[in-house]
């Protein structure tokens, strides 16, 4: 649309030389599209192969379009100076969307990943809260029900389908995936992620029936909490794993993204 606008403008203001245009939209589109993939190259290793296709499909389309816009306009004429003044504002209006669009990016994005961690951690102590319950008043045998659960907690909302899925899946809101995972005799883990590291969120979340807080030991069986004193070791490897997360697996649980129910018990939700 944005690429349509400024072509339309840019012939309507310049007609002797509109075919240019369309060359350099396609300029632009490309050296834009280059420089966002630098910037926030997909952390899905899935994705980042076609980074490439997607950056000359969309070079393509700009210079399509910006074609058609200026064959569309270029017989049209600005008959008064106020009109050229409106038209070259509103190019230059549109020409500044980009750099200023960029500018902004950091702070909200900052912004974004601080709601996040605010959220993530009152759902986290939420859900130890509504665990401790459960476990008390049930001895245990009722933590590995979503529904139980729900009675006790008071954090920000998971869905409906969340509390059916989050006693062996993860569950993902607000950037974070959270899973409590029951143990044989009574045990759990509760464990919370942001979806990408320094992306989504910044902070790991763990408890088990211990007590103790820290980082997930994936490689554990069962799974468990590693205390603080060793975070910094352990923060190193789920920062790792967390490059490869959506290649469909974390700490044995496979990824499941999108509506559909998973085969099996183990997966991310969104």
């Amino acid at each position: 649309m944005c690429v349509a606008v400024i072509a339309s403008l840019a012939t309507v203001l310049c007609p002797g030389r509109w075919l240019l245009l369309p060359a350099a939209s396609a300029l632009g589109a490309f050296s834009g599209l280059c420089v966002s993939c630098s910037l926030w190259w997909p952390t899905d290793p899935i994705a980042g192969p076609w980074v490439p296709i997607s950056v000359a499909v969309n070079t393509t389309l700009a210079l399509l379009v910006a074609l058609i816009a200026g064959m569309t306009v270029r017989t049209l004429r600005l008959s008064t100076a106020t009109h050229r003044r409106a038209a070259w504002l509103t190019l230059a209006g549109c020409v500044a969307l980009g750099p200023v669009a960029l500018a902004l990016t950091p702070p909200l994005v900052a912004h974004r990943i601080a709601l996040n961690d605010r959220a993530a951690d009152e759902r986290f102590q939420s859900l130890r809260t509504a665990v401790q319950h459960t476990a008390s008043d049930a001895n245990g045998q009722l933590i590995c029900d979503g529904s139980v659960l729900q009675r006790y907690y008071s954090g920000p909302r998971f869905s409906q389908e969340d509390w059916r899925r989050i006693t062996a899946n993860y569950v993902k809101q607000d950037g974070y995936f959270f899973m409590v995972y029951c143990h044989e005799q009574g045990g759990y883990t509760i464990h919370a992620m942001p979806a990408r590291h320094e992306g989504d969120g910044t902070r790991h979340f763990c408890t088990d029936e211990s007590g103790r807080i820290g980082i997930l030991a994936f490689f554990s069986i069962p799974l468990g909490c590693v205390t603080r004193e060793d975070e910094v070791g352990s923060l190193s490897l789920i920062v790792a794993r967390e490059a490869g997360f959506h290649g469909r697996r974390v700490g044995g649980f496979a990824v499941f993204e999108g509506s559909e129910p998973p085969a099996a018990r183990g997966g991310v939700l969104r």
